[in-house]
């Protein structure tokens, strides 16, 4: 359900398919390697009220970098993949990065909690933010590079009137 509404929501946001589904792999590959890899496998943790709770929000934190560097992409004026991948790395990389530092920062406070609650939600933000960060900078930038879409490949707009031609009938 959350992975439908991402979807969803990075469809309406960016206003590209491709783009909404490169970005949807990069979140289930952060969602994978905290939950998956961080928690489960290296800390040994069951899946449990606390883990849920923060599994959920690991999530949105997963989405936010994403979508950051996917309008930058979006919104650039260049028309090769490989110079709106730069424009969105240069217009953004600044941005997501310090934002990565400052909630890092705050949630690396969380890590010396007596509460087991706060201090295994202190490792899953930390661990979010770092797993976020690279899998945003490193993965989904490359993925844009790469598979990126040029023009209008994946625009909704171009979809929509396309699919309304197609049922409708082209009327004008």
């Amino acid at each position: 359900l959350c992975f439908g509404l991402s979807l969803l929501v990075l469809v309406f946001t960016t206003n590209n398919i491709y783009t909404a589904a490169i970005s949807l792999s990069t979140i289930l590959g952060i969602v994978v390697t905290v939950l998956g890899i961080w928690c489960s496998y290296i800390r040994g943790w069951d899946l449990g009220i606390s883990e849920s709770i923060a599994g959920v929000i690991l999530i949105g934190i997963s989405v936010d970098y994403c979508v950051h560097l996917a309008n930058a992409y979006m919104e650039s004026e260049s028309t090769t993949r490989l110079e709106r991948t730069r424009d969105a790395a240069t217009t953004m990389g600044i941005s997501v990065t310090a934002g990565a530092l400052t909630t890092l920062l705050a949630g690396s406070f969380l890590l010396g909690a007596v509460l087991t609650f706060f201090s295994k939600f202190g490792y899953i933000v930390v661990v979010t933010i770092v797993s976020s960060y690279l899998w945003s900078i490193v993965y989904f930038l490359s993925a844009l590079a790469a598979f990126g879409p040029e023009g209008q490949n994946g625009d909704v707009s171009v979809l929509w009137e396309k699919l309304k031609n197609m049922v409708c009938g082209n009327r004008g």
